[in-house]
């Protein structure tokens, strides 16, 4: 040590030595910023010889102005082809220790050893250096020292690349170049110090190399050279860097404007975070993030982790929970993807979506796919799910259960007096009543409309069930009050018992609704069990339904015609058209039985339609002026568009308006009065008349007569029969005449069936009659055989 410390201090020019230094350390650190540069740029391809170029002029000049620093008073020279090999050797072996560290920075084993190489070559650049000196006399090396020296810088340049090259980090980069500068002075001085020198006659020297004046040019040169390599690194350099913080800049950016939370990690733990990641989890800020473990972050199910010991990575999660730091977890998908170009396999980026809204969504969607929106109890589809789960409990448990079907009545009225809106208030407070009056085991579901069901869970049947059921009767009957109305309406409950009456939710259901129906038809406000009979009635009534459908569809049914004759003379007035139907299946079918059927199925439009426009063709044929009449249905009166449909039957039949009577019961006039009277007024605009049907079977039928134009008052049959031998009725025949007179409209009666009846009524001065006793209805070729006689006397000459 001693041999080196005197070397420098006492044989070395200082201020060559301190510009030595200055080159050493300025062309290894431009070395070292190329090489960062290089890896940040993530491409290494057009880097290893320009750094290793850098390194190896900065690293010649180095020594060979060391070399000139080095004090003799003898003369000096140095021999062309060593000094050239040096630096040859010197660029080629340190170009090759970079190219090794750039190809395999991810073995640290490696850049150790390519940190040697460099070391190495470094050496020998200095050793075929001095190989160049000639001058009087020899000298030799101390092997220790040469020893020494080459192992130094060896290990200094294996260190020095392991921290340079372990991380981008501009520390290790700074802490990397005081190593290579450390290795180039530790071998040169330890080198320039195993120098032992022999002296000769300085007259006999006879040499063969360059000066040292001629040298210093040289290596003037060079180092130009050397400066403007630095000088066009440092640009490129900045432009890199400037470029790499704009592009950083940019995803920073892009990063934070994604929904999604990003996490850039490195075998699992947390290296950077977007700011939807921070918010996500509820951190303060990105160094919050920094070094947490993503497992312990994210939950899967199943104890599936993101990241398995053997360093497989999951793809794609659909579902997980993510841990928040202030608040609830929640539900999130996720998506992973390595990071190949950080050259570490390790490293990836995970992406995190929060889906609590899409699951909440999902939820919402498959509630309201299981309940009803009004009042949110289960609908149908939900009710026969739950049915089948009390079915399979009562089997196994031979149990019993009972099936509620409950219908509103007078909800339409409700409906069509108060609007759309009060219905559906009333829907909710019946809902909430049933759903009050029942226990927690049992189940109340809205089928649709104003129909309701319960699955009651009662082993004690039908006990129980006759006591829910009264209840639910009473309950409903009860008024609600909706902005200062009492609104009124009643509730017709059939019940069906498993497994008596059923095994199957759907025949539990259908059989409950078949005792509903006759709840209604026995007076509503009820209740009835299901008994077998109910089920014949049932299949009857869906039977005659089909058939119904099969008869419009295919235009099966006939209209025939009855006669009203004027009471004095039995001249015909005009003829009623009425439906006929003959299935070829049931036969003959009254209208009594399948009109009820046909306003509930909703088939009355299509059948009135026929016989409207039937009866208007028919007429418009008949040899003598004679009117005809078509009664019209509540549900047909009611529908839009009903007087321009009689307009279009006119004009397509070629029927006269003032030919055609139109009838109508009081039931028609009950609801929305304004509305009504509109559309009587329009039908007399087009000539037609109107007849109140069934008079004297309503109510307030005095108010209507006063506020509704009828040009005709058809007292019912029921007063009609034994009319000739009662009183009472005979009177109040009487008295329906005159006031149908004083309010100048043609009074008929109906159902005459006797001579007595038929002369009774004309002294009771009743416009017109119609009956059996004059003719049944009359299908269409025999209308014309009734008016023969009629039309023979009209052409006979009068006298």
């Amino acid at each position: 040590m001693w041999r080196v410390y005197s070397c420098l201090v006492y044989e070395h020019d200082p201020w060559l030595v301190v510009l030595a230094a200055v080159i050493c350390v300025f062309g290894l650190a431009v070395t070292m910023s190329l090489a960062a540069a290089s890896l940040r740029e993530k491409r290494h391809n057009r880097w290893p010889w320009l750094t290793g170029i850098t390194a190896g002029v900065s690293v010649w000049c180095t020594h060979f102005v060391a070399m000139l620093a080095y004090q003799t008073e003898l003369p000096v020279y140095f021999d062309i082809a060593p000094t050239i090999l040096s630096l040859v050797v010197g660029i080629a072996v340190i170009t090759a220790g970079f190219h090794a560290a750039f190809r395999y920075r991810k073995h640290r084993a490696m850049i150790l050893a390519a940190g040697a190489l460099v070391g190495s070559g470094v050496s020998a650049l200095h050793y075929v250096g001095i190989a160049a000196i000639e001058l009087p006399g020899s000298f030799r090396l101390a092997s220790d020292l040469v020893l020494a020296s080459i192992l130094l810088s060896i290990l200094l340049g294996a260190l020095a690349f392991d921290t340079a090259f372990k991380s981008e980090a501009i520390m290790r980069q700074r802490l990397g170049t005081a190593g290579l500068v450390a290795m180039v002075v530790a071998l040169h001085f330890t080198g320039m110090g195993s120098i032992e020198l022999s002296l000769g006659a300085v007259a006999d020297f006879d040499h063969s190399g360059v000066s040292r004046a001629w040298l210093a040019g040289v290596i003037a040169s060079f180092a130009a050279i050397l400066l403007i390599a630095v000088m066009v690194s440092l640009l490129v350099s900045r432009q890199v860097s400037r470029k790499l913080a704009v592009e950083a800049s940019r995803f920073r950016t892009l990063a934070d404007s994604a929904f999604e939370a990003l996490f850039v990690h490195r075998s699992g733990r947390i290296v950077d975070a977007n700011q939807a990641a921070v918010s996500m989890v509820g951190a303060s800020d990105r160094s919050m993030l920094t070094g947490r473990v993503l497992d312990d972050l994210i939950l899967v199910p199943g104890g599936v982790r993101l990241f398995g010991p053997d360093g497989s990575t999951a793809k794609a999660i659909d579902l997980a929970t993510l841990r928040r730091d202030d608040g609830p977890s929640l539900p999130v998908e996720i998506r992973l993807r390595k990071l190949e170009e950080a050259g570490d396999a390790s490293s990836g980026l995970v992406a995190i979506r929060d889906i609590s809204a899409r699951i909440e969504a999902e939820q919402q969607i498959s509630h309201l796919a299981l309940h009803d929106m009004l009042t949110d109890l289960p609908n149908r589809r939900l009710f026969v799910e739950l049915a089948e789960k009390f079915v399979g409990k009562a089997r196994r448990g031979d149990e019993k259960f009972a099936v509620f079907v409950i219908n509103l009545d007078g909800f339409k009225g409700v409906n069509d007096l108060y609007g759309h809106d009060a219905g559906n208030t009333l829907l909710q407070h019946i809902a909430k009543r049933l759903t009050e009056g029942v226990r927690d085991s049992d189940v109340v579901a809205r089928l649709g409309g104003d129909q309701f069901a319960i699955l009651q869970s009662s082993n004690y049947q039908p006990v129980d069930a006759a006591v829910l059921g009264t209840r639910i009767v009473q309950q409903v009957q009860q008024p609600v009050e909706m902005e200062g109305t009492f609104v009124y309406t009643g509730a017709s409950v059939g019940i069906a018992v498993f497994p008596s009456d059923g095994e199957d939710p759907e025949a539990l259901l259908r059989n409950a609704e078949t005792a509903m129906y006759r709840a209604k038809a026995d007076g509503r406000g009820t209740l009835r069990f299901f008994e077998a009979a109910m089920d014949q009635e049932l299949e009857h009534r869906r039977r005659l339904e089909g058939r119904l459908r099969h008869a419009v569809k295919n235009k099966e049914m006939s209209v025939h015609f009855q006669p009203l004759v004027d009471s004095e003379t039995h001249y015909p007035k005009s003829f009623e058209a009425l439906v006929r139907w003959t299935d070829e299946e049931l036969g003959p079918v009254s209208p009594a039985e399948f009109i009820p059927v046909a306003e509930s199925a909703g088939l009355i439009i299509q059948i009135g339609e026929l016989v409207m426009e039937a009866a208007c063709r028919t007429a418009a044929s008949w040899p003598l002026p004679i009117n005809v009449s078509v009664n019209l249905s509540p549900v047909q009166f009611k529908r839009p568009g009903l007087v321009g449909l009689v307009q279009r039957i006119l004009k397509n039949t070629g029927l006269p308006g003032s030919r055609l009577e139109l009838e109508i019961t009081e039931s028609t006039l009950i609801e929305n009065r304004d509305e009504v009277l509109s559309t009587l007024n329009q039908l007399r605009e087009l000539g037609v008349k109107i007849a109140m049907d069934d008079f004297g079977t309503g109510y307030s039928s005095l108010g209507y007569l006063q506020s509704f134009p009828f040009d005709k008052l058809k007292i019912d049959r029921v007063f009609v029969t034994d009319v000739e031998t009662s009183d009472q009725k005979a009177s109040i025949v009487r008295a329906v005449v005159a006031m149908g007179h004083s309010l100048s409209m043609r009074v008929v009666a109906e159902g005459v069936e006797t001579e007595a009846q038929a002369a009774l009524l004309d002294r009771l001065e009743c416009d017109e009659l119609q009956g059996f006793y004059f003719s049944r209805p009359l299908p269409e070729p025999a209308v014309l055989d009734f008016l023969d006689p009629f039309v023979k006397a009209s052409a006979a000459p009068k006298s």
